[in-house]
C-alpha cells in the first residue's frame, strides 16, 4: 500500500476511535460534570449566650408538638407567604395551630429546619445553616444538598435497586428533565428523585434526603430583649 494511503488509512482509524469514544464517553456520563461542594450542617447558636438557651427551649417545644409555645416565640408580623398574607393571625391558621395544633405538618416542617443547623448573621439566627451559606454559583431551583451521612444513591427508583455510591452533604443536580423523575415506589418506600452527581454520573435520592435551600426556613430576631421568630417560608 502506498505510505499517503497507508496514512490516510491511520488518520481515518485514529478519527473513528476519537468518534467512539466520545459517543461512549456520552453515554457513561449523561449528566455535564459541575464542581464537587460539600456543605456539612453547622450550628452558630453558642455565638450567642441568650439565643442558645431560647434554641434549647424551642426544640423542645417542637418536640412535645407545644402550641403555647410556638405561639409566644411566633412574630405578630411574622411572614410566611410571598403573597399579601402576613402576621401571626393568618401564620396559625393556614398551619392549622388554631384548631388541630397537634395534628398540625409544621411540627415536622420545623424539626426537618433545626437539624440542618442554625446560621448567625447581623440581624439574628436563621434555619437551617444552608440557607445562608449555599455558594450562589449554584442555581437553587436546580441544586439540591444531600442532607444526610453515607445516603444511598441507586440505579433504579426502587430500594431493592444497585447502591451506585454513598453520599454525605454533597450538592447534586436535580434531573428534572427525567421520565422518571420523582418516580414512586410502594407506599413503604418514598419519592425517588433522579439526580447528576459532580462526575457526571447518575443515580436515584429518596427526597427526604434532599434538601433544596429554597425549602422552609426560620428566620429569628431579637425584639424588646426577646426572641422571636419572624420569618417561617418556603420559596423565592
Amino acid at each position: 500500500m502506498p505510505k499517503h494511503k497507508k496514512f490516510q488509512s491511520n488518520n481515518y482509524i485514529q478519527f473513528s476511535l476519537y468518534l467512539l469514544l466520545l459517543i461512549l464517553n456520552s453515554s457513561i456520563l449523561p449528566c455535564d460534570k459541575f464542581k464537587d461542594f460539600s456543605l456539612p450542617p453547622k450550628d452558630e447558636s453558642d455565638k450567642d449566650k441568650s439565643f442558645l438557651e431560647f434554641k434549647t427551649k424551642l426544640i423542645q417545644a417542637v418536640q412535645k408538638k407545644d402550641a403555647e409555645f410556638l405561639k409566644s416565640i411566633t412574630d405578630k408580623d411574622i411572614k410566611f407567604s410571598f403573597g399579601e398574607e402576613s402576621g401571626k393571625k393568618r401564620f396559625l391558621e393556614s398551619w392549622d395551630l388554631d384548631k388541630n395544633p397537634k395534628d398540625s405538618n409544621i411540627w415536622s416542617s420545623l424539626e426537618n429546619t433545626f437539624k440542618l443547623g442554625f446560621s448567625k448573621d447581623k440581624d439574628g439566627f436563621s434555619a437551617p445553616y444552608l440557607f445562608n451559606h449555599f455558594p450562589e454559583e449554584y442555581d437553587a431551583f436546580s441544586y439540591s444538598l444531600i442532607s444526610g451521612t453515607n445516603v444511598n444513591v441507586r440505579a433504579e427508583a426502587s430500594i431493592k435497586s444497585k447502591v451506585v455510591t454513598k453520599l454525605s452533604h454533597k450538592i447534586v443536580f436535580l434531573d428534572r428533565d427525567s421520565n422518571e423523575n420523582e418516580a414512586e415506589g410502594s407506599k413503604d418506600e418514598c419519592i425517588w428523585q433522579k439526580v447528576c452527581l459532580a462526575n457526571g454520573e447518575t443515580g436515584f435520592v429518596c427526597d427526604q434526603y434532599l434538601r433544596s435551600p429554597v425549602d422552609y426556613r426560620a428566620i429569628f430576631a431579637k425584639k424588646n430583649n426577646k426572641w422571636s421568630m419572624v420569618v417561617f417560608i418556603a420559596g423565592d
